[in-house]
């Protein structure tokens, strides 16, 4: 009788150890592979990150594959539900990528192109090209 309930009860803990492993498999690439899809200008709206929730779930599903598992359920359950609404915000203005932060242009400018004189060689001319110096001199006395 004990042999009959051992391996009844040990059938149902591999069974459950097997459906979770499958199950937190399953729901792992399936919030990868749509985190993937989305346009990160729709995480960036939504106030996250694409790049962070695909590599977090990746590596602790890795190392610790109960932790990815959650990762990737929070995601599904809170995260995914946000960017949707901001991809669907986005598709509605026609906004197909995240506006860029112009750079801000020098806040000094130096002299325009032309020879100037050589700081390292007294007499010597070298020229600038509006914004480095060159390899291009002029010797002394030209």
């Amino acid at each position: 009788m004990n042999a009959e309930i051992f391996s009844a009860s040990g059938l149902i803990i591999v069974l459950f150890v097997l459906v979770l492993g499958v199950g937190g498999l399953a729901v792992t690439i399936w919030a990868i592979v749509d985190a993937a899809t989305k346009p990160t200008a729709a995480f960036g709206a939504a106030g996250s990150s694409k790049a962070m929730w695909i590599t977090l779930i990746v590596v602790f599903y890795v190392f610790t594959w109960i932790v990815g598992i959650v990762l990737a359920i929070v995601y599904l359950a809170a995260i995914r539900p946000k960017v949707r609404a901001a991809e669907l915000v986005l598709s509605q203005q026609g906004i197909t990528a995240w506006p860029q932060v112009p750079t801000p242009p020098p806040t000094t400018q130096g002299p325009p192109p032309g020879w100037y004189a050589d700081a390292q060689v007294p007499g010597q001319m070298r020229w600038w090209d509006g914004t480095t110096w060159t390899a291009h001199v002029q010797p002394p006395g030209t």
